[in-house]
């Protein structure tokens, strides 16, 4: 297994209403480039705090975590952190895929960043 994060962008906004917008099945489309399938991973209703995971097949097995954190008031720092786990012929292509899913993660950050800063 190898993991690795993304490009790190600061938004300008919460961390709530970065999370409201990431969260929302209908703007997934918007900035998510990996058709990744989603679900939530702890219990309860959500709100901040609660966790998703996501994971998609690319050159082998991907599990994906985005990471928020506040920075300053209303700025977050959101990184895409991808545990590669390959299998079968896709090792083959591990020493490009380290690279390729970091630019990938930097784009899905730099895409959120874009909208969210937008459409506020």
């Amino acid at each position: 297994m190898t993991q690795v994060e993304g490009k790190s962008v600061v938004i300008d906004r919460s961390a709530e209403d970065v999370w409201s917008f990431m969260i929302d099945i209908a703007n997934m489309p918007k900035w998510e480039d990996s058709h990744a399938e989603w679900k939530q991973i702890s219990v309860g209703p959500i709100d901040v705090g609660t966790t998703f995971q996501s994971s998609v097949r690319f050159l082998g097995l991907e599990v994906i975590s985005y990471l928020m954190a506040p920075v300053e008031v209303n700025k977050t720092k959101l990184s895409r952190v991808t545990e590669v786990h390959v299998h079968g012929l896709a090792k083959l292509l591990q020493p490009i895929q380290a690279p390729l899913t970091r630019w990938t993660g930097g784009m899905e950050a730099n895409n959120v960043k874009r909208i969210v800063e937008s459409e506020h």
